[in-house]
């Protein structure tokens, strides 16, 4: 995911330009061994981090009458072993960039599912009798609450196509157990 936070990784000065669960993208002035280990210490949308990395690429790059290193630094081997604290500041990033949508208490009685899809801006909520998972997104159960909505969709951001597959297929287990 694209952001933009100044931060150190070690005692040196860097800027964080895309970050996932796993790792992130940096630009920086110093030269950075292949392998090498240090903690990363930035903040995005008022959530710091400090999570330990291993840089796994780097090169020297020119780039608009700049010069500068570009590197890939990895937090971890799996989403299940990501840092907490990364996973909160992409949370927060998400929230700051794409608004939750909003649902009416007045349509919960007339509708069995709630059909989410990513649109610009944010998520677009649907409230449908269709309980078809669709190719972008999740249909879920009605949900109990704005939470609800919350979580599943933030998550459903920061996921990789494995682990949106298998949430669209707790959604189609758990549809199904109700019917």
């Amino acid at each position: 995911m694209p952001v933009a936070a100044d931060g150190f990784f070690g005692e040196t000065l860097m800027h964080v330009i895309d970050m996932s669960l796993v790792g992130c993208r940096i630009i920086h002035l110093d030269r950075l061994i292949l392998g090498s280990s240090a903690v990363v210490r930035a903040t995005f949308a008022g959530v710091e981090i400090r999570a330990s990395a291993r840089v796994v690429r780097s090169k020297f790059v020119f780039r608009g009458g700049a010069a500068f290193y570009e590197t890939g630094l990895q937090f971890s081997e799996s989403l299940r072993s990501a840092p907490d604290d990364v996973e909160c500041a992409l949370t927060a990033v998400l929230e700051e960039q794409m608004p939750l949508p909003s649902l009416s208490r007045a349509t919960a009685p007339k509708f069995a599912y709630l059909n989410c899809v990513p649109s610009t801006g944010g998520w677009r909520a649907i409230p449908t009798h269709d309980a078809h998972q669709p190719r972008d997104g999740f249909t879920m159960p009605w949900p109990q609450d704005e939470t609800e909505i919350s979580t599943h969709c933030k998550t459903f951001d920061v996921a990789d196509a494995e682990k949106r597959r298998l949430m669209r297929l707790a959604f189609e287990l758990t549809i199904a157990a109700n019917l």
